[in-house]
This record gives C-alpha cells, sequence and structure tokens, in this order.
C-alpha cells in the first residue's frame, strides 16, 4: 500500500497578519508557497507562507517606515547655533537632513546629527568671515550679522 496521507492544503485566504491581508495564493518563492497580500496602505506584496505565519513579515514595508519617522525627532523651528530649521529636506545617504535659514539669509541643508553635535552652526558665513578675520580683510565688524 501506498501513502495514503495527503497533505491539506492551507488556506490562508482573508487572514490578516499585521497589516497584510491575504487575497489568495501567488505560487511559489524560493520552493515555499506565496500569498498574494493586500497592506492597509494599499499596497499589495507576495509573502512566503512562513512568513506570515510566523509574524516575520507584517507590512509592505510601510511598518518600518512608520517606526523610523515616529523615532525621527522634528526639528521645525528649533535654533542651532545661528540656523533655525524649517522643515525636512529628504534624505541624504540614509540620514535626514533639513532645509535651515541663517542667520545671515541664507537657506542651506544641515544633517540632524551636525546640527544636534555643533558640528554644523551656520550656512558657511561664520567659517568665511573667521577666514577673513584672520587674513586682516575685516575691520572688526562680522560680515555676517547674526
Amino acid at each position: 500500500m501506498g501513502n495514503t496521507h495527503s497533505r491539506k492544503k492551507l488556506d490562508l485566504t482573508g487572514q490578516t497578519f499585521g497589516r497584510l491581508t491575504a487575497l489568495g495564493p501567488a505560487g511559489k518563492v524560493g520552493g515555499c508557497t506565496a500569498w498574494l497580500c493586500r497592506c492597509e496602505c494599499g499596497n499589495e506584496v507576495t509573502v512566503r507562507t512562513g512568513s506570515l505565519r510566523s509574524g516575520n513579515t507584517r507590512s509592505c514595508g510601510c511598518l518600518l517606515d512608520d517606526r523610523i519617522r515616529e523615532s525621527r525627532p522634528d526639528l521645525t523651528g528649533r535654533t542651532f547655533g545661528h540656523l533655525t530649521v524649517l522643515g525636512p529636506a529628504g534624505n541624504v545617504n540614509g540620514r535626514t537632513a533639513w532645509r535651515c535659514r541663517c542667520g545671515c539669509g541664507s537657506e542651506t541643508v544641515a544633517l540632524t546629527g551636525n546640527l544636534r553635535s555643533g558640528n554644523t552652526r551656520s550656512c558657511g558665513c561664520l567659517q568665511g568671515n573667521r577666514i577673513r578675520k584672520r587674513q586682516g580683510a575685516l575691520d572688526g565688524a562680522a560680515e555676517c550679522e547674526v
């Protein structure tokens, strides 16, 4: 007699896993059964059965994006040296950048870490003033009146 055990197919259709709802089977991914899922944000993704059932995958990626956004401090309106933060300027090499207005009126973009550490305190005008002072080009009045 042969093997009479038949594997009952697992049907995850309609089940919710974190932000994902399984819409239906999507074939195989890496030899494993996968499911087409719709995320609460509207994106559709294909996820392996094991990743859904274990909780390793709970969104299309938006959950991680939300957590990063929540952990990122909002520096808008804060002042660092002569720079006032106007708002976010996106990311530079994966790090958060901010649009800032300097006391001299110029706008510049600075990274969170540089603002908080004091490494960036102006648009560059303070550095230029220090160089000119050393060269004797300024008569005591600062070019950047901040």
